[in-house]
């Protein structure tokens, strides 16, 4: 299997944590394949040369590299050029599986690419209409159904349809990886689940009916049901948590093992992961970086390009 790595912001922590991931790794069935242009790679990659890592040049960003490790448009343009390449590559069948290295919003948006986040380019840069970002650590799996937009604009971003929607798609995506139909458990947008209508009429208006919807397509399904009580039953009586927002979803997961929480990109034509953490400029350097996400968003591609049959 050849999968793909970018290297996300280079003043970030991503390219440390791939060096040692790859060097780490002892699987004779898998290739890395890395992008990266000349300076990135001089610095933190030659030596990962061997029989299974080669390298893919791409374009060195035409901005000056900044002397403080910060956001910047060089970061940001050598994140998002060695991504568009990875995913022609991809689409190509040249590799099977990209892995992305963490890039900040702010470098992304220096360096010229106005969208909230590598997910939504992905997207756009293989046509994909329908698609998720399902955060997980092992069994612990939760799907936001509003992305990277401020918690004021939630509310007015939910409608049934688009819940509805979400529950199919997790129930084709993460079916497949299982092996099995997954449960899903739904939360409350408002403390309580809206406590009937007494904090919030979501619930009511939207994240029900939405749910019996997707009852109604045969998925199993349960809510809406407070967050909290969402993941107490998380990992023992469902597989998956649909929340409602961005930070409903991350902070549970990250609260149960940041150091091997991964994003996996649901609905794409390809399969994308990536570490559940950012780009941590204020240690990147140091030695202080754990590279256990990293590790797990390679482990946790090729065991879906596994699940869909492409091994």
């Amino acid at each position: 299997m050849r999968l793909g790595i970018t290297p996300g912001d280079p003043l970030g922590i991503g390219p440390e944590i791939i060096a040692d991931a790859v060097s780490s790794l002892n699987n004779p069935d898998i290739e890395i394949v890395l992008y990266s242009p000349d300076d990135v790679w001089d610095e933190y990659f030659s030596g990962l040369v061997s029989s299974f890592v080669t390298r893919v040049r791409t374009p060195t960003a035409e901005f000056s590299r900044p002397v403080h490790r910060v956001p910047s448009a060089w970061g940001g343009a050598v994140a998002m050029r060695a991504l568009h390449r990875a995913v022609e590559d991809a689409r190509k069948g040249d590799i099977l599986a990209v892995v992305t290295g963490p890039v900040s919003k702010q470098s992304m948006a220096l360096g010229g690419w106005t969208y909230p986040g590598q997910t939504e380019l992905l997207a756009e840069l293989t046509g994909c209409g329908e698609y998720a970002m399902m955060l997980a650590h092992g069994e612990y799996r939760a799907v936001p159904a509003t992305r990277h937009i401020p918690v004021r604009s939630v509310s007015g971003a939910l409608t049934m349809d688009g819940i509805f929607r979400l529950g199919v798609l997790i129930n084709e995506e993460l079916g497949r990886f299982l092996g099995r139909m997954p449960r899903m458990v739904v939360c409350g947008l408002n403390p309580h689940a809206g406590d009937n209508g007494l904090v919030g009429d979501e619930e009511i208006s939207i994240i029900g009916p939405a749910i019996e919807m997707i009852r109604e397509a045969g998925i199993m399904v349960q809510g809406p049901i407070s967050a909290e009580e969402a993941f107490i039953t998380w990992g023992t009586s469902s597989d998956v948590v649909i929340a409602m927002y961005h930070d409903q979803a991350a902070i549970p997961v990250k609260m149960k093992g940041l150091h091997r929480a991964v994003n996996v990109t649901l609905g794409l034509p390809i399969i994308r992961t990536s570490p559940g953490h950012g780009t941590a400029y204020s240690i990147a350097g140091t030695g202080k970086a754990n590279s256990g996400s990293m590790k797990e968003a390679i482990a946790v591609a090729v065991r879906f390009a596994v699940t869909k049959g492409m091994l």
